[in-house]
Formats: structure tokens, sequence, C-alpha cells
């Protein structure tokens, strides 16, 4: 994860590496706005947070998120 607030802690655009900089403008590009350093961090911890969804019970069947299943169900249940 590469932060990209550097605003305030002492550390200027010119300071920071060719990445941090391409990330900044990508998201800068994309929401009109600068970025945080909680942009980023936002970011990871919401799809760590639904990877780890296990045992939620849902209308037609339980659902059980992880990093290599992000569909959280089999096939037999949505076929």
């Amino acid at each position: 994860m590469i932060g990209t607030a550097f605003r305030g802690m002492g550390m200027e655009p010119e300071y920071q590496s060719p990445e941090l900089r391409y990330l900044f403008n990508l998201y800068k590009e994309r929401y009109r706005i600068e970025p945080t350093l909680f942009s980023i961090t936002g970011w990871e911890r919401i799809r760590d947070a639904l990877e780890n969804i296990r045992g939620f019970q849902g209308a037609m069947d339980e659902v059980n998120m992880s990093p290599t299943d992000h569909c959280g169900r089999s096939i037999k249940d949505i076929g």
C-alpha cells in the first residue's frame, strides 16, 4: 500500500516517488479531489472486511467470502 497524504508532514511533492505521484494523479483524475492518507487505507479496509464475511445468513442461503472467492456461494447455490 502506498499512502498519498504528506501535506503538513514535511514531505512536499518533489520528495515523493514516481509511483506515489502516479497514484495521486489517478485518484485526482477519477474523483476530482486530492486523495488523503485515508483514501487509500479506506479501500484496503473495505476489501478486507468484505473478504472476511463468514456465515452471513442471506435471504436464500449462507454467504462465506474469502480473498479468492468474491461470490460467497458455491456453484450449486447459483445454478
